[in-house]
């Protein structure tokens, strides 16, 4: 037996046959908005280690400047010795 809201629905296709072609062009939409999502997440989950490989990288080499320029501050330096 079919509910109030199927009904309802069917007895408006029938009104308007349009909306039959506009609730499966919704339902595709839907479909194809929820493929991209999902391989937009697909795509962050591979990306992301590769980004944080690089981040970890540059603070690295950051680092390494910064040392390099106090050593060279340190050695100009004629009150360190």
């Amino acid at each position: 037996m079919p509910n109030f809201v199927t009904q309802s629905l069917q007895d408006l296709q029938q009104q308007v046959p349009i909306i039959s072609d506009k609730v499966l062009v919704d339902l595709v939409n839907g479909m194809q908005v929820n493929d991209d999502l999902s391989g937009y997440d697909e795509a962050k989950m591979c990306l992301e280690p590769i980004l944080k490989t690089l981040t970890i990288e540059a603070g690295r080499h950051d680092s390494l400047d910064s040392l390099q320029q106090k050593n060279k501050q340190l050695a100009n330096d004629p009150h360190v010795y």
